[in-house]
């Protein structure tokens, strides 16, 4: 008695080591599989609202089948996982390749609210791991993406590496620039230059709306030139960002130095 329940969700037979206990319930290790990445308190909701939360999850499927990157910016060392952009339906998800598999969230540029560098610590005593040092501390680095309008979560925690310290310093949360890699920095920092893009992109439509339905083409017209670094005389400019990967460009260049992608249509 008492070592078989039912999942709230499908109704399948548990026994005691298959249960996910919930803040009403249980529910079975399969449902529970089916659950965002990103609703890490998901463990204290209810069965309904976890129902309601896998109802969302498998309409984003669609979302997903519908969602074509134009861009891709590596998020992990080795590209294990990526921020994918759609800049023709303006969405954007995180995940590895594989779409079909892992079904990322998808997002839409207009839920972004701001974006921000965090640090976490564990600080681990000798005793535990048998250190030398009186402490040893590692520190996780993340690419945090603050979001309106999704009710099981407002922010996307997108880890980006991870390092070790010998010995713990009470100073961590300014050690952005220091106890980050070179590689975790670039990452970093390109991500966020990537994310803060599209909020000043939202933002300045309004400041450049036509006042004449007649300019609209021209304006058009000369936006699609200016992304492509050609201004409305047909002279070639310069971007300031690289498009694919964010980063800052030399005048002059014709070619990303850091992604390798081309400046200009052919």
């Amino acid at each position: 008695m008492g070592f078989f329940s039912t999942c709230g969700i499908c109704g399948k037979s548990l026994m005691f080591k298959d249960k996910q206990k919930v803040a009403d319930g249980t529910i079975c290790k399969e449902c529970a599989d089916g659950i965002s990445w990103y609703f890490r308190n998901w463990k204290t909701a209810s069965v309904a609202e976890i129902q309601r939360h896998l109802e969302y999850r498998e309409a984003n499927r669609n979302a997903v089948a519908a969602f074509h990157p134009t861009r891709s910016i590596s998020m992990w060392r080795g590209g294990i996982s990526k921020l994918f952009l759609d800049d023709n339906s303006q969405k954007f998800t995180v995940s590895c390749d594989d779409f079909a598999q892992s079904n990322p969230d998808i997002f839409d540029f207009s839920q972004i609210e701001k974006c921000e560098i965090k640090v976490e610590r564990r600080i681990r005593d000798k005793t535990e791991f048998g250190y030398d040092e009186d402490h040893s501390i590692s520190y996780t680095f993340f690419v945090v993406i603050f979001i309106t309008g999704n009710p099981w979560f407002t922010k996307l925690m997108l880890p980006i590496g991870s390092t070790e310290s010998g010995k713990y310093d009470k100073h961590y949360l300014s050690k952005w620039e220091t106890n980050a890699s070179d590689e975790i920095r670039k990452i970093g920092n390109r991500a966020k230059r990537t994310i803060d893009g599209i909020i000043s992109a939202r933002q300045k439509p309004a400041d450049e709306t036509p006042r004449a339905a007649d300019n609209v083409g021209v304006t058009q017209e000369n936006a699609l030139k200016e992304s492509q670094g050609t201004t409305a005389g047909g002279v070639m400019n310069t971007p300031k960002f690289c498009a694919n990967c964010g980063s800052k460009l030399k005048s002059g260049s014709k070619f990303c130095e850091n992604c390798g992608a081309k400046l200009y249509p052919e």
